[in-house]
């Protein structure tokens, strides 16, 4: 029995932008739709030129950026990813908010900071990583008097957050995390945990979820290659895109080597 492939087509725009592609085993080809592999499988691969000169597959993979930009250029029969100039100069110019929607967008963010701080304090929803990329909504030592301190609750001191292990009672508010945490000693070593290195250059990755900064242009972290699922070897990554949200190895991130601690 012969082998059979699949048809994978392209659609590009007036600029050679890719805007669809697809399998001829889900969708027919329309007057213009270029063919992009003539031997494909089921699923729909798109064939991408890295840096270095090579070719790398991927199935299905998103063609526009969370703002609605296409993300590749179709330059001789394969894509290859547009620069983070080409996508800033394509993305719409934002509206020039009025006193309305300042204040609201305002109270929103409260509201958000208040709603993770209440969380990352009473549930494990979110990793160290991420309370520490947003270290600053936390309340910071001396704690106000009458505060309750109950088990979980954050705080930041000398340049560092420290989480309580138990509910502390106000014979032992006095002390700071500081100087009576975990590994530290101090007459009360067991009433804190210290929480990762703040000021830490490589940085553990971590996904946005909604709350704190996106990733700058200049951002630098310390992640796997999500590009690569082959590869276990942690890198280190610099940012080359404005407000990142995507993966280390899957667009807008330049690796810089190996990270070694």
């Amino acid at each position: 029995m012969d082998d059979y492939y699949n048809k994978h087509y392209i659609r590009v725009d007036e600029r050679n932008c890719i805007v669809n592609g697809f399998s001829n085993a889900f969708e027919q080809p329309q007057d213009g739709d270029i063919l992009h592999n003539e031997r494909g499988g089921r699923h729909f691969q798109l064939r991408i030129k890295t840096d270095d000169g090579g070719i790398l597959s991927k199935e299905n993979p998103p063609l526009y950026d969370v703002y609605g930009v296409p993300l590749y250029t179709l330059i001789d029969d394969m894509a290859q990813q547009r620069t983070p100039e080409e996508l800033d100069a394509d993305r719409p110019p934002l509206p020039e908010p009025g006193p309305d929607i300042l204040s609201i967008a305002a109270r929103s963010l409260e509201v958000a900071a208040l709603s993770f701080v209440a969380l990352a304090q009473t549930s494990e929803l979110f990793d160290d990583v991420t309370i520490l990329e947003n270290a600053d909504m936390f309340a910071e030592w001396p704690i106000e008097t009458g505060l309750e301190v109950k088990r979980g609750t954050i705080l930041w001191d000398d340049g560092a957050l420290y989480r309580a292990l138990h509910d502390i009672g106000a014979s032992h508010k006095a002390m700071r995390p500081s100087e009576n945490y975990v590994g530290k000693g101090g007459s009360s070593a067991n009433l804190w945990q210290k929480i990762g290195n703040p000021d830490e250059e490589w940085k553990e990755w971590s996904q946005w979820i909604g709350v704190g900064d996106l990733y700058q242009i200049g951002a630098k972290v310390r992640s796997i290659d999500f590009g690569n699922a082959a590869d276990t070897t942690v890198y280190r990554w610099i940012s080359t895109a404005a407000d990142n949200v995507w993966k280390p190895g899957e667009f807008g991130w330049e690796k810089a080597g190996v990270y070694e601690e």
